[in-house]
C-alpha cells in the first residue's frame, strides 16, 4: 500500500543563537518575528500477507480441537531526504574558538522548544521488516453441541526490525519484541521489549 505523510508547521518567530565567552556556551541573541513554514514529508510503500496453519495436537486423540497458526509477514519501505540539509534552514551553526584556540562548530535550529516540533535531521531509506503470529485453539462446546469456541493460546508474537539503507554507519534499528496474552475476556497481557543491535 503506498502513502505519502506531509507535515506542515507555521512559526511566528524563530530564536537566532550565538556564542556566550562568559558562560562558555551559545545562547539566544536575537528573536526575529515573521511567519516561518517548517514542513517536512516522507514517502512510504508496504506489502503484507497472511499464511494460515491448520494441525491437530498430539495430546488431543478422539477429541474435536484444531490448533490455528497465522503468520503475518510484512515488509515496508519508507524515505526522506536530509531536512537537516542547509536549502531547508532549519538548523543553523555558530562558529566559535575553544580555550585551546581550536575553532569548533555548534549546531542548533532557531525552532527548538516550537510547539509543533521541528524535523529530524539525516536522510532516510527505511527497510522495515515485521513478523506477527497468532495462535488459536478451536474445541467443540459440548460431546452432542454441532457448534466450536476459540481459545487464544497467544493472541499476538511480534518482531520487527529497520534498515537504513541511507545510513552511513550503524544502519540496523534496535530488535523490538512484543507478545500479547489474552487472560480472559476483561485481562490482556502485554509484554514489549527491546534489544540493542550494536551493544
Amino acid at each position: 500500500t503506498p502513502s505519502v505523510n506531509y507535515t506542515e508547521r507555521w512559526y511566528t518567530r524563530k530564536v537566532m543563537q550565538g556564542w556566550n565567552e562568559d558562560k562558555k556556551n551559545i545562547m539566544p541573541v536575537d528573536t526575529l518575528f515573521g511567519f516561518y513554514r517548517v514542513y517536512n514529508y516522507n514517502a512510504s510503500l508496504g506489502l503484507n500477507t497472511k499464511i494460515y496453519g491448520m494441525y491437530k495436537p498430539l495430546f488431543a486423540k478422539e477429541k474435536e480441537i484444531q490448533i490455528r497458526h497465522v503468520v503475518t509477514p510484512q515488509l515496508s519501505v519508507s524515505a526522506a531526504p536530509d531536512f537537516g540539509s542547509s536549502r531547508y534552514g532549519y538548523y543553523e551553526t555558530v562558529t566559535y574558538t575553544d580555550s585551546n584556540g581550536e575553532p569548533q562548530v555548534r549546531e542548533y535550529s532557531p525552532y527548538t522548544g516550537g510547539s509543533f516540533g521541528i524535523p529530524g535531521k539525516g536522510k532516510q531509506g527505511n527497510v522495515t521488516f515485521d513478523l506477527s503470529n497468532n495462535v488459536e485453539m478451536k474445541m467443540k462446546a459440548g460431546s452432542d453441541s454441532a457448534s466450536f469456541r476459540k481459545i487464544s493460546l497467544i493472541d499476538e508474537l511480534g518482531a520487527n526490525i529497520s534498515y537504513n539503507i541511507a545510513a552511513l554507519t550503524q544502519p540496523w534499528s534496535n530488535l523490538s519484541v512484543r507478545m500479547r496474552l489474552k487472560l480472559s475476556k476483561s485481562y490482556t497481557f502485554n509484554l514489549n521489549s527491546s534489544f540493542a543491535t550494536y551493544a
